[in-house]
């Protein structure tokens, strides 16, 4: 188990266009957005896996220029925070660079853990996904970032409260630390990827951008906003892609990976068939999204994008 760190209280596109009529169903998501925040169904999963392999990247990128990382032994800190919602009181974890790495105003990263992460302690979500990454890179990760814990206890109002977590926990921090409000970018894997999708349904216009490795659409959740029955992935996919338009958007799975999101009212598959499924709605939808495949299993696939710095250089240089 991972030591914890210090913390400190204070391949193919497909170009089709005419296999989906989008109107009749998104303008019912449209009226009934304010749905999702009052009666959610909760599915997600952990899992494990390896890091092996190369990526396979479909889609199109201009791959960024990188600076050398700076060296320094003085590594950034965790505060530990709480924030009141209707729901409740819940603990959340922002972690500040080292100011020889990075200066005010910070970009923002908001990171969601997987299933295992979720509880009460406010401790979990550093161990695993976004938060293993950064409390092993504290020297010289660059960004804020804001690590909220999926609380534990009963799955529907779990989510409904972490879709009230988020947007306020991004309000407090961005008020006590100086922020570039137009670079805050949002990432998960497993279960954080698939509340990811619901987020940026939710919240279209808060993310600069988004890494999501990996995740998927989950019917049962979105289909409360639209009239359209039986919903599939596919509509789920193509409701969400409406929303968030031209947003730069990467989306990470491993060939190896044997994790499948649990049957939903009769719908169900591998993260594998999810997330290729997800690709191809959003590029008929005309988004920019890329899809890279990585021969690992589940944890391998967030393990190598993150730690791959091209990804996350691509990452630091969009902004709204």
């Amino acid at each position: 188990m991972m030591t914890q760190p210090p913390r400190d209280s204070a391949p193919d596109s497909s170009d089709d266009t005419s296999a989906l009529d989008r109107r009749a169903f998104l303008g019912a998501a449209a009226k009934g957005a304010a749905a999702l925040f009052v009666a959610p169904i909760l599915v997600g999963c952990g899992g494990g896996g390896d890091v092996t392999g190369l990526g396979n990247k479909t889609g199109t990128t201009t791959p960024p220029t990188t600076n050398p990382p700076v060296t320094t032994t003085e590594p950034g800190k965790y505060y530990s925070r709480t924030v009141t919602v209707a729901t409740g009181t819940f603990g959340y974890q922002v972690f500040v660079p080292n100011s020889a790495v990075a200066k005010p105003p910070y970009k923002v990263i908001v990171a969601l853990g997987g299933s295992t992460s979720r509880g009460s302690d406010n401790n979990l979500q550093l161990l695993e996904v976004f938060g293993e990454y950064v409390s092993a890179h504290l020297t010289t990760h660059p960004t804020l970032v804001i690590l909220p814990q999926l609380p534990g206890g009963d799955g529907a109002a779990a989510r409904v409260a972490f879709y009230q977590i988020v947007p306020a926990a991004i309000a407090a921090v961005t008020a006590e630390w100086s922020c570039d409000t137009s670079r805050i970018y949002l990432t998960g894997g497993s279960m954080g990827g698939d509340i990811s999708y619901e987020l940026l349904f939710l919240m279209p216009t808060t993310f600069a951008a988004a890494l999501i490795c990996p995740g998927s659409c989950v019917p049962v959740t979105l289909d409360r906003l639209s009239s359209v029955s039986p919903f599939t992935t596919a509509r789920a996919a193509d409701m969400v892609a409406a929303r968030v338009g031209n947003m730069p958007i990467q989306v990470f799975l491993g060939t190896s990976d044997t994790t499948g999101d649990p049957a939903v009212n009769g719908i169900g598959g591998s993260y594998i068939t999810l997330t290729r499924e997800i690709f191809t709605e959003f590029k008929k939808a005309g988004s920019p999204i890329i899809k890279t495949e990585y021969s690992t299993g589940h944890v391998g696939t967030w393990q190598t994008a993150y730690n791959d710095p091209n990804i996350m250089a691509w990452l630091y240089a969009q902004h709204r």
